[in-house]
């Protein structure tokens, strides 16, 4: 049962970010699926317990199982307390981030709270082959879909077809 489960999982994480005859934009993210996927299942198979143990194991930075499950898959796109944005990659992706959480909220500010200016801006200004412009990223985010570059926002924004339309700022 919790095999099928997952594969439902697989195939809707994958169907969200999938942009038609443009396989390279969106091959890391079914990548990371797949991973993570797996690893999932693995987890729920060979160490049934491992919600339990992950607790009862103590703090963050001393539990063994948290240090492998993230060193297996990864983590998000985070910020710390000075407002730096990093992420752990999983083992074996060089190169590889995992914006896409951080881009879904940047989407949903934009549609529910009427914010365009994209907090995602500092990250991508660090980040090499991305290069955001203020005018651009800070004032109509949606506009980077018209480049050759997308950055984590335009490319859900373009996958979901919200590229099309002008969001207002509240």
């Amino acid at each position: 049962m919790n095999k099928i489960i997952a594969e439902e999982a697989r195939k809707k994480l994958k169907s969200y970010f999938y942009i038609p005859n443009c396989t390279e934009i969106h091959e890391a993210y079914h990548k990371w699926i797949d991973k993570v996927v797996d690893y999932a299942i693995y987890l729920r198979t060979e160490n049934p317990h491992f919600l339990i143990n992950l607790v009862t194991i103590g703090q963050a930075r001393t539990n063994n199982l948290f240090a492998d499950i993230v060193k297996n898959i990864g983590t998000p796109l985070m910020r710390n307390k000075r407002n730096e944005y990093f992420c752990v990659k999983p083992n074996g992706y060089n190169g590889f981030n995992v914006e896409i959480l951080k881009a879904v909220k940047q989407i949903y500010k934009m549609l529910h709270d009427g914010e365009v200016a994209c907090e995602l801006y500092p990250w991508c200004d660090s980040t090499v082959g991305i290069n955001p412009t203020s005018d651009i990223c800070l004032k109509q985010p949606w506009k980077r879909c018209e480049l050759q570059e997308l950055c984590p926002v335009a490319l859900l924004l373009k996958n979901w077809s919200l590229h099309k339309y002008a969001f207002v700022h509240k």
